[in-house]
């Protein structure tokens, strides 16, 4: 794939390349810790953080729907899917409805209470930080490797970068440049609290620089583990959505995977979105750097390297009439264009080593093919650009992503931005009132069984 000579990339992407190759280098052997828990540190700005706090208020449908969007592409990271599996606590309805409530109300905390010492924000930061770190050692024990400062700078990611770089389809406002760096300061305390060194903290670079970087997480990361659907992956989330579903409305595995490659660009997934919405950035890492990378992560021990590797624009899953592993029939890329309707009538389709393990990883049948397109990004990306898969969902998958479509059109205007901004005061009282309901009921079954004990 054609990349740019490094005399090619600005001064921005100079410095984005850096800390893009910081993130696989260093930071991944450093562990998160609970050292100076609740310090606020020195380049905190009060006013800049409540000023971010108001850019959540004016925008939290946007703002939460890529919240729930990047934790979707967090649970496809694959080292993070051990560790979250590992716990125990997220991997039914039930546990997985009690887990990602709390980190709803966790960041509600954040985004809504001032920082002063002693509050329930501050406290909020510090029980999470002792949980991560509790999480990070038991995973340790359990060889799947320490939480560290790159799984947590991908999580502040998931919690940040789309707002930044995708808040055009998020319908979330961007007219305001200084709101926009007041939500990025915010995030950096947040990070800080939370663990992130400042050398790593994402939300510390410079706006352009921090930009860049979100497009190639995007593009490098994400791209290529959302579209490795593992039978893990496909557990733990719909266990999410379905235990989540029981407050929230429109928590459908099918749909919600739609709208996750649709923010994040995938071809195939334009419905009701410019083109100009799926740009990626530009092919910032060469070869050499990819393959660095790569390298990398194979020598983790912790992890399955053919389940997390970085640059694989497209995946395609093809149906075919039968699979062996003899090639008898020679074919040709032309033939294998994702813009036309492909012709299977083969027998065999050759799948190189990495392809084969994706296809084992996936556990996929013998008449089905794994294939990979190496897209570049300048001549051919937008090319790839169609709104496809949405046909190819179920009735039901479909009225849902209509209702979204419609719904960010609202966002527009005054008076229905004003409903939606009601509607989901709503959903966020109901969250409330459940996890009230669920505490009370806990303390009742605690007080029962202490009881019984006593008796």
């Amino acid at each position: 794939m054609p990349a740019l000579e490094e005399y090619e990339l600005t001064e921005a992407e100079k410095l984005a390349k850096q800390q893009f190759r910081l993130y696989y280098k260093e930071a991944y052997f450093i562990p998160c810790d609970i050292d100076n828990i609740d310090v606020l540190p020195s380049w905190y700005d009060e006013e800049k953080y409540k000023r971010g706090q108001k850019y959540f208020q004016e925008n939290r449908s946007g703002i939460l729907t890529s919240n729930l969007i990047g934790l979707i592409c967090l649970l496809a990271e694959p080292k993070g899917l051990k560790i979250l599996s590992s716990t125990g606590k997220s991997s039914t309805k039930e546990t997985a409805k009690k887990r990602y409530l709390s980190t709803v109300l966790h960041t509600l905390k954040w985004y809504e209470i001032d920082l002063t010492p002693g509050s329930e924000s501050r406290k909020s930061l510090a029980t999470v930080r002792k949980l991560h770190f509790a999480a990070s050692n038991s995973a340790n024990e359990k060889k799947i490797g320490h939480i560290t400062q790159t799984e947590l700078s991908l999580t502040a990611f998931g919690f940040m970068g789309l707002v930044l770089v995708r808040a055009d389809i998020l319908g979330i406002h961007t007219d305001n440049q200084e709101d926009r760096e007041a939500f990025v300061h915010l995030w950096a305390v947040l990070c800080n609290l939370l663990g992130v060194q400042d050398k790593y903290n994402i939300c510390l670079l410079r706006f352009d620089v921090l930009e860049i970087l979100c497009q190639m997480f995007i593009r490098y990361v994400l791209i290529p583990i959302i579209q490795i659907e593992l039978p893990e992956f496909k557990q733990m989330t719909q266990c999410m959505l379905d235990g989540v579903g029981e407050i929230l409305p429109h928590m459908d595995y099918e749909s919600q995977l739609f709208s996750v490659k649709l923010v994040l660009g995938l071809p195939g997934y334009q419905y009701k979105v410019g083109h100009d919405k799926a740009l990626l950035c530009r092919s910032i890492l060469n070869q050499n750097d990819i393959d660095d990378v790569n390298i990398f992560l194979r020598d983790i021990k912790t992890i399955d390297y053919f389940r997390y590797t970085i640059d694989i624009p497209i995946i395609e899953i093809h149906k075919i009439d039968k699979y062996t592993t003899t090639i008898t029939n020679e074919i040709k890329q032309s033939d294998l264009d994702i813009n036309k309707n492909i012709n299977l009538n083969i027998t065999n389709i050759e799948m190189n080593e990495l392809e084969k393990k994706i296809h084992s990883n996936l556990q996929l049948s013998n008449t089905e093919c794994i294939k990979i397109y190496y897209i570049d990004y300048e001549e051919e990306w937008m090319k790839c650009l169609n709104n496809d898969k949405f046909y190819q969902l179920s009735a039901k998958a479909q009225r849902i992503i209509n209702f979204k479509s419609y719904g960010r059109t609202l966002l527009d205007y005054k008076i229905p931005r004003y409903l939606v901004h009601s509607f989901m005061s709503f959903l966020l009282n109901r969250i409330r009132k459940q996890s009230v309901k669920d505490n009370s009921n806990r303390n009742i079954t605690k007080s029962k069984s202490e009881s019984i004990l006593i008796k």
